[in-house]
């Protein structure tokens, strides 16, 4: 096991800027999706519904995509499953 070090911490540090770059190399797939699926909304709901409340439900959509894509690279295997707490008075 290595120990870390102040100097690993700063460049952990100095790749923060590049953070937004690669962020925004994902965001057409989803922003199309995040579109659709606002599209639909509108449609839906928007008598209900003003711009700026259209806005912040996009920016919803589109962190929930990004989520269920993160979520959906972690790799599982049959032998993963939820983890059972057993409670002996059935609580």
């Amino acid at each position: 096991m290595t120990k870390s070090t102040r100097r690993g911490a700063f460049r952990g540090l100095a790749a923060i800027p590049l953070l937004p770059a690669v962020a925004a190399a994902q965001t057409p797939a989803v922003s199309d999706e995040a579109d659709a699926i606002t599209a639909f909304v509108r449609l839906r709901y928007g008598k209900y519904i003003s711009a700026s409340e259209m806005a912040e439900i996009k920016g919803g959509v589109e962190r929930m995509m990004r989520n269920a894509e993160a979520i959906n690279r972690v790799k599982i295997t049959n032998a993963d499953g939820p983890d059972y707490l057993f409670h002996p008075g059935g609580i």
